[in-house]
């Protein structure tokens, strides 16, 4: 169980993505109000990137709340953050039941259109994905409620041909999705009004891609300029 320091963590992130395996690491040096307590930590992924947390027990339910990721966020950062978990279970308060905005699907896409629309050259495109595929299965639920299963049985039907033009299979456009639910679930995991601290993980990790024959591949754009 280490004492984490700026030098650890970083050590431990190059380890996990070296490797390629998870990694989980408590904080030995956290204290709370002078105290040491234990529960404060962060678990780095395959790629190298970490999720901090604090584990905690409220009226005898054991909690983990997410408090951000490495690197976007710092060991010191992550501590204050997880001074303020305490702090609130000391206080009673169960930090994770006292967030009241837990957006559904469509609020999480409409408010990831705005980010991307000035930012990716294809934002028309990725919206019409969710558009077309996502939200007409997903629109009125809660977006942390979503798992692993959900996206995969959503690709399913769409690698059969369910909701497709003429109803034909379509794996390279499940393909397509599956990117798009990644990536918009991967920004809304880095913001604290939308998901951070509802969800562990990304629900289209680790989902297997649709193999894709070499005449079905949608080029890139930087493909498409070198042709």
């Amino acid at each position: 169980m280490p004492f984490l320091t700026d030098k650890s963590v970083a050590a431990l992130s190059r380890k996990a993505k070296a490797e390629g395996k998870r990694i989980q690491a408590m904080d030995t040096g956290y204290t709370f109000q002078g105290v040491k307590r234990r529960g404060f930590g962060a678990r780095f992924g395959v790629y190298g990137a970490g999720t901090w947390f604090a584990r905690y027990t409220i009226e005898g339910q054991s909690r983990r709340a997410t408090l951000g990721h490495y690197p976007g966020m710092g060991l010191a950062e992550a501590r204050r953050h997880a001074d303020e978990i305490y702090g609130k279970v000391e206080r009673g308060v169960d930090p994770l039941h006292e967030r009241r905005i837990q957006p559904t699907v469509e609020e999480l896409a409409d408010e990831y259109f705005k980010h991307i629309e000035s930012r990716l050259r294809t934002w028309k495109r990725r919206k019409w994905q969710i558009e077309r595929y996502v939200l007409p299965h997903w629109r009125g639920r809660k977006a942390h409620e979503i798992g692993r299963a959900d996206v995969t049985r959503l690709l399913r039907g769409i690698v059969d041909g369910h909701g497709t033009q003429r109803g034909k299979p379509a794996p390279v456009m499940a393909n397509r999705v599956l990117g798009a639910i990644r990536a918009m679930f991967s920004w809304g995991l880095e913001h604290e009004d939308l998901l951070m601290g509802l969800m562990e993980y990304n629900p289209a990790w680790r989902v297997r891609a649709q193999p894709e024959k070499p005449s079905e591949r949608v080029l890139s754009l930087d493909e498409i300029k070198l042709l």
